[in-house]
């Protein structure tokens, strides 16, 4: 079934869909200036429970159903096989920090208990604890991450779509940690550099999500041995 679409035009619409996103958010909520407030939360990528949101949300879930489906397919490389069922259930878990705001909660946990915090506002406390994680995991699961490194058909694709996605919620958003902190002093005002670094980053993360689906989508086509 997943030979039947063609990952080279999933590509082409999901990009649209995220240039369409990033577009309405500029010209709705900071060109215009809509008075409407369902249309600035509909399309505010500065908030969680929006279009934008749910839309990443899936694109994250999708790539941990293509995964799992993916190391279904292996029969003969068990670490490829631990590699993909770990890429699984990470996503599945991304997917639903995306709707969740699980990230959000851990920081007020944090804050709770200590005053520390390496960025402004006390913000920021998952992208030191996530990754930490995910090293852990891949340290005990060492020959899996080696398995997948030794992949050839989709392995740039999915490393190029994780860059751009750690690009977006990792990096920029650390940077704007530095640039603006609305959420704990109740200022709304955005300065054309904060306007900037929100809508790279949420594209970064967005963009990023879809070549991952699209390497997904090639190596599901490759297993099943359905050309292009």
């Amino acid at each position: 079934m997943m030979g039947k679409i063609d990952a080279k035009k999933a590509l082409i619409w999901l990009i649209a869909v995220n240039i369409a996103f990033s577009c309405l958010y500029l010209l709705i909520v900071h060109i215009l200036e809509s008075e409407s407030y369902t249309l600035t939360r509909w399309f505010d990528l500065d908030k969680e429970g929006t279009i934008p949101a749910w839309f990443s949300g899936a694109q994250l879930l999708l790539i941990a159903m293509l995964s799992y489906l993916y190391s279904n397919s292996i029969h003969t490389n068990r670490s490829l096989k631990t590699f993909y069922r770990i890429t699984t259930a990470v996503f599945i878990f991304l997917s639903a920090d995306e709707a969740a705001g699980i990230h959000e909660g851990i920081g007020a946990f944090f804050r709770k208990i200590t005053d520390f915090s390496f960025f402004p506002g006390h913000q920021g406390y998952w992208i030191i604890l996530y990754p930490i994680i995910l090293l852990i995991v891949f340290l005990l699961y060492k020959n899996a991450l080696i398995a997948f490194l030794e992949e050839e058909t989709g392995r740039k694709a999915m490393i190029t779509g994780a860059g751009l996605f750690i690009a977006g919620g990792v990096f920029i958003e650390a940077a704007g940690y530095f640039m603006h902190i609305t959420s704990y002093t109740g200022v709304e005002t955005l300065t054309t550099a904060n306007i900037i670094e929100i809508t790279l980053e949420e594209s970064f993360e967005m963009l990023g999500e879809s070549v991952m689906i699209y390497a997904m989508l090639i190596k599901l086509r490759d297993a099943q041995g359905t050309p292009v």
